[in-house]
């Protein structure tokens, strides 16, 4: 029998104070609170039973234990007034993180599926629930979470639920052999609840208590805590305080200040862009998370709009001490998990430095106050380095940035590569042994995937070529890879923020944009692998598009282009050696739970890209199938499952060569609305996919990407990065960055001055790309699907020409945002297309 807990006096009233409070909550406010709790289950029976009450008269249940109980499994689970969560089962002691991820995948998908955001969360008082981090996590969301009194299990419905769950799994004194029986037989009768059913009692225990916690009444949320320099406030930023109908509108809580938005209220980051408007009179751009502040290099001056230097000092290593307007950057680790944290230093002194911060804590501050906590300081009397520590001991502070407001910044650190003096072409002679050779390990199975489509001869004729790049091209595309990976996903961070008036341009169903976002802040460390594709000018680097949802040239760039180079025996290094094992570390970075499914279709290109990658991800140990096209793939109660296996496998991760577009494009506007509403109403996923009438089992591809249950790489906010109309956001967001070429929606006068490129929106493979001179005369023309498509421009730059080989682009791959390897391909047109040349890239270290 569960011991109950000891209620204090001081406990027994703040009960009936909670009791008093929601006595009026009404049955439409419960049946949208979402419960959650977790359960222990031993394979010998019911966690912690030692004796029962029986009748008399009846014989009495004996049940054997072994020590332990034989063994044990812990169960998360949430449930509502008519629906349930999918169930997380998770091993050892849970952290932060740990949670973050229960919440993450298990707990908020469903409710949010069932009731968008018009849900309050519920959890104990547990101290992992109360820890800063899940509450940093929870408001991130945007989820409501319910004050809840201490020491209040018999508050819970969930309780009753589990109490049912136990009758059912172990009648009749059942015992299990294993954990993976014993999980089977909870999830067979979780999946099987029906609330209709259950005695009304079961789902009211919040609804008919009569006392009630000790939780200090709390601060609400926009209080002032504090004042700082130059009279800027600091305010509480516990979400838990509003209502849950103060949280259904996100753009609400935008905060302007002096007509310049600073961020959400009242968020670390929105503090620390405010202090800086209006101590110095200058802001950061947008980033996606508070950790990436320690990578910008400047801050923007308001009143001009010019770049200002922005100096990173890492901590225990810098010299550079910080100064009062300093802002301090966390890692993203411990009680800063997921997004890091930001606070500004208000005094600095040898021992100790002040900051000032929003949302960590809430309390106002004392009278003569200035500052939200003191960090311990130490300057190292030998090597002069400066350390910072935090008060929270599992946190970690990556250093501090300081304004540099004597300087402006012109962007002189970006490196140059230009095509005259670092990229050369180099002509070599194969003899006709070269030529009929074979070159590729015919063990591998991509190798065999490639010879199958194109032969295993090292070139067509024994006139061939390839590139030698300087060591200076190779270092600033190694720069540009890794910089513009953070532009276009501060960019994309950008668009998710001002949605209504940008969403429009991508052209994306209205209906899907709650997933896109949902997708972004929980699947943001999801992306894998993009290319990048470039051309190199007489002024440098310039980035044509970001393609962070596409696998080709992927084999080509890790392997064939070395392979080659070798059997060639041209000299010079390779620039892409490591992407195999980069993808490889990429995959166990991703830390994948069960078997991924490499979905890919019968094109010949996407068949040895995906062997590719199949091997990458096995050498990282994982369990891998290759489906081609989606005919094996079946619908069996709420999974996809691979049947083309004996028994069949449930579809849990999936890496796919199709893009997002693809799949999106197979529903029109009316089939977006009814498959999002029904997915309303199914929050467990029990019925869909829904494209096809109940009696079919068979999907379509974007029942599968869309799946609540199934994980993807790429995620699907890369469809935001990968579209063209993120090239106009980029403009907006770096308006002198000498990589970017100017971008709009319409046809500016300065675009049609400088020439310009037409492209659609959702093009892909160089299809429907108009390039048209500054006299108005088209330089060349594709024709594609995409003829209907909306359209954007971009400033005109040629590819570099290298005669009879044709015009050259460079792409890179980045792999988890760092740079992975470098393909070239070139064409006779300056629109590279699917079947455009590609040749082996060499760095010239003697250059």
């Amino acid at each position: 029998m569960k011991k109950a807990p000891k209620l204090t006096p001081m406990h027994m009233l703040r009960r009936k104070e909670w009791a008093s409070e929601m006595v009026d909550y009404g049955n439409e406010k419960w049946s949208s609170v979402v419960f959650s709790d977790e359960k222990k289950w031993n394979l010998d029976g019911p966690d912690g039973l030692k004796s029962y009450w029986h009748c008399v008269g009846r014989d009495v249940i004996t049940v054997f234990s072994r020590q332990n109980g034989g063994g044990s499994l812990m169960v998360w689970g949430g449930i509502w007034a008519d629906g349930t969560t999918r169930l997380a089962f998770v091993e050892g002691t849970q952290t932060a993180q740990d949670y973050i991820y229960t919440l993450g995948e298990f707990m908020l998908p469903a409710a949010q599926l069932r009731f968008g955001t018009d849900f309050v969360f519920q959890q104990d008082n547990a101290s992992i629930h109360t820890a800063n981090a899940i509450k940093a996590f929870l408001d991130e969301q945007g989820v409501v979470v319910m004050d809840w009194p201490a020491l209040s299990p018999d508050l819970y419905p969930i309780e009753n639920i589990w109490g049912y769950l136990v009758e059912q799994v172990y009648a009749g004194g059942k015992q299990y052999d294993t954990k993976e029986e014993l999980k089977a037989s909870i999830m067979r009768h979780w999946n099987s609840l029906e609330f209709h059913h259950l005695p009304h009692s079961f789902l009211c225990g919040a609804m008919n208590i009569s006392t009630a916690s000790d939780d200090e009444v709390a601060v609400p949320f926009g209080t002032v805590l504090g004042i700082t320099d130059g009279g800027v406030e600091v305010y509480n930023c516990d979400y838990s305080t509003l209502p849950p109908p103060d949280m259904l509108d996100r753009a609400s809580f935008k905060n302007e200040y002096n007509g310049v938005t600073t961020g959400y209220k009242w968020q670390c980051v929105e503090l620390g862009r405010r202090y800086l408007l209006v101590n110095f009179g200058v802001i950061y751009d947008n980033i996606a998370m508070a950790y990436d502040i320690f990578r910008l290099k400047t801050v923007r001056r308001v009143a001009d709009g010019q770049l200002v230097p922005m100096l990173a000092n890492v901590n225990g290593e810098s010299t550079e001490l910080p100064v009062k307007g300093s802002l301090l950057i966390w890692n993203p680790v411990g009680e800063f998990v997921q997004t890091g944290h930001i606070a500004v230093i208000v005094n600095v002194q040898v021992d100790y430095v002040d900051i000032v911060e929003q949302n960590v804590d809430d309390t106002i501050w004392p009278p003569d106050v200035k500052y939200s906590r003191r960090l311990k300081a130490d300057l190292d009397e030998v090597t002069g380095a400066y350390s910072i520590t935090c008060t929270f001991p599992d946190s970690s502070i990556l250093g501090w940035m300081t304004v540099d407001m004597h300087t402006e910044y012109n962007y002189e650190d970006v490196p140059i590569a230009t095509p005259s003096q670092d990229l050369h072409l180099h002509n070599v002679t194969l003899t006709d042994a070269q030529v009929a050779a074979p070159w590729m390990d015919h063990t591998l199975p991509f190798v065999q995937a490639f010879e199958s489509a194109f032969g295993s001869a090292l070139a067509s004729s024994p006139s061939s070529a390839y590139f030698r790049l300087t060591p200076r091209g190779q270092a600033a595309l190694e720069y540009a890879t890794e910089h513009l990976h953070h532009m276009f996903l501060d960019a994309t961070d950008y668009v998710l923020h001002h949605e209504k008036e940008l969403g429009p341009h991508f052209r994306l169903p209205s209906a899907l944009w709650p997933r896109i976002r949902r997708s972004w802040f929980r699947r943001k460390p999801d992306a894998l692998a993009g290319r990048f594709d470039f051309t190199l000018t007489e002024s440098g680097i310039k980035v044509y598009e970001y393609n962070a949802d596409s696998a080709s040239c992927l084999m080509e760039c890790g392997y064939n282009q070395d392979a080659w180079a070798a059997a060639a025996g041209v000299p010079g290094r390779s620039n892409s050696s490591a992407l195999f094992e980069k993808l490889k570390q990429g995959w166990v970075h991703k830390n994948v739970q069960g078997p991924l499914h490499l979905l890919c279709d019968t094109d010949p290109e996407e068949r040895y890209h995906t062997e590719y990658m199949k091997a990458a991800a096995e050498a990282a140990g994982l369990t891998c199938y290759v489906v081609v096209g989606v005919h094996t793939l079946h619908r069996i109660g709420q999974d996809i499952v691979d049947t083309a296996h004996d028994g069949g496998i449930v579809v849990q991760n999936v890496w796919k060569t199709w893009s997002w577009r693809t799949a999106i494009d197979q529903l029109d506007d009316d089939d977006w609305q009814h498959f999002l509403m029904d997915d309303v109403a199914d929050p467990k996923g029990l019925t869909t996919p829904k494209l096809r009438p109940a009696r079919t089992t068979a999907v379509h591809l974007v029942d599968v990407l869309l799946h609540p249950s199934v994980r993807i790489f790429e995620p699907l906010w890369t469809v935001l990065a990968s579209s063209k109309a993120i090239l106009p956001v980029l403009t907006t967001l770096y308006p002198n960055h000498p990589m970017l070429l100017r971008s709009s929606f319409t046809l500016t006068p300065e675009l049609e001055l400088s020439g310009y490129v037409k492209k659609p929106v959702a093009g892909r493979a160089g299809e429907n790309v108009s390039l048209v001179a500054a006299d108005g005369t088209t330089v060349v023309a594709s024709e594609g699907q995409w003829a209907a498509d909306t359209p954007i421009y971009q400033e005109l730059a040629l590819l570099p020409n290298y005669g009879d080989r044709g015009n050259v682009q460079l792409g890179t791959w980045a792999v988890d945002g760092a740079y992975g390897g470098t393909v070239l391909r070139a064409d006779p047109s300056h629109i590279i297309r699917m079947d455009s040349a590609v040749y082996a890239v060499r760095v010239d270290d003697d250059h």
